[in-house]
């Protein structure tokens, strides 16, 4: 099969976030299996910086990469923000040729201007929109009148609409989308791609300054969404002589906010804030060498990060404000109201008790392969593809008929 990937990013030198990634690694695996993605995203590192100078081609594990020329606005407020993208004439050539579009962001140009490229050419679309379907955080009014504008009558030409976790799909039914047309499909994690590391302190030397107290990690962008402000709320509450980490890009200038509470508490000694780290290895070095990670969102489509630490044999503490954390149970992580208090007891359970990290860190990491190894998920995705052309084809003889 030919297949048309659209995403913000490809997950490479960008500052993206997960979900580009997810749609990356997915992009591989279907060439890994015999198929060909033609892989479209904008050359942006993030709003605010470009890859890319202009529209740039690459051939990335077998993945066509094409990194549009994109124009967004600098002082807008949020992460990406209304853009617009340029694609030329070659590029729509390609894409005609293709047999599948599968979108990853719903409120996107690309999404807007590949779905009607779709409907024109009668390629079939899919949407996975990775929790940016629901109106979740602050920037509900604007995305209401983007829906108004651009979606509501776009999203009635996709195939299919996936969920990528079970409550999501209960979200799409209430707000009207028929049961026939939801599949769930969870994001994966290739097995071989995050190998335990020694934890030989490289993570503390380069970014903790060689402090070697024990540490609670978090990793993800600096957002108010992400609820790192309760985790460091949180730490007065826990022994003096733990340090809390947190890993991720700042968009939004969000660490300020954060500083002004660490100020407060007078934690300044405790909390360390890295910004991105240059390469997948040092995230895994931060994994390695922490004690336990927490995820303390007040909001999470899925939380892939989560993965990412029980496949590196981390016990987690996970906020229940996570829509992955309805597949977790008690037996496989500690489940947590998105507040200080119910964080902080929890992180001490874990700190008293070494014998059930060791034993959360095992359940989670086999909960991890059981459920969202990656080639089973392609395996998902592909039987998707197949129905959806076959659903296709049967419609077009039924028109000839």
């Amino acid at each position: 099969m030919k297949i048309v990937f659209v995403a913000l990013g490809f997950g490479i030198d960008d500052n993206l976030g997960g979900s580009v990634r997810v749609a990356a690694q997915n992009a591989k695996a279907l060439v890994e299996a015999g198929h060909e993605v033609l892989y479209l995203c904008t050359n942006r590192k993030d709003r605010h910086t470009k890859l890319f100078s202009n529209i740039h081609s690459s051939i990335i594990e077998g993945v066509e990469v094409i990194y549009l020329d994109t124009v967004c606005i600098p002082f807008w407020p949020g992460d990406f923000g209304p853009h617009y993208v340029s694609i030329p004439g070659w590029v729509f050539e390609k894409i005609k040729k293709c047999q599948i579009i599968h979108l990853h962001e719903f409120r996107s140009f690309l999404s807007y201007k590949l779905t009607e490229l779709g409907s024109k050419f009668n390629i079939p679309v899919l949407m996975y929109p990775q929790g940016t379907y629901l109106h979740h955080n602050t920037k509900g009014g604007m995305k209401k009148i983007y829906d108004l504008l651009f979606t509501s009558n776009t999203a009635k030409k996709y195939k299919y609409l996936i969920a990528c976790t079970k409550s999501e799909a209960i979200d799409f039914e209430k707000n009207g989308i028929q049961h026939l047309s939801i599949r769930i499909l969870p994001n994966g994690i290739k097995i071989n791609s995050s190998p335990i590391k020694n934890g030989k302190n490289c993570f503390r030397e380069k970014y903790l300054s060689n402090d070697r107290s024990p540490f609670i990690l978090s990793i993800g962008r600096l957002d108010h969404i992400k609820g790192f402000e309760l985790m460091i709320k949180a730490l007065p509450f826990i022994p003096s002589d733990w340090k809390y980490v947190i890993v991720g890009p700042d968009q939004q200038n969000y660490s300020a906010i954060l500083e002004n509470v660490i100020s407060e508490l007078g934690l300044e000694n405790r909390v360390f804030i890295t910004g991105a780290l240059p390469s997948q290895s040092d995230i895994q070095d931060a994994l390695a060498e922490s004690t336990f990670l927490v995820v303390p969102s007040y909001f999470e489509a899925f939380g892939q990060v989560i993965l990412e630490g029980c496949l590196a044999k981390k016990p987690i503490i996970i906020s229940k404000g996570c829509r992955i954390a309805s597949d977790f149970t008690e037996e496989n992580a500690l489940l947590v109201e998105p507040n200080e208090n119910e964080i902080a007891k929890a992180c001490n359970t874990y700190i008293e008790n070494r014998q059930l990290r060791d034993l959360m860190a095992e359940r989670g990491h086999k909960f991890c392969i059981e459920n969202f190894a990656l080639q089973n998920v392609i395996k998902k995705l592909i039987a998707m593809y197949i129905q959806i052309l076959y659903n296709n084809e049967n419609d077009r003889q039924n028109t000839l008929v």
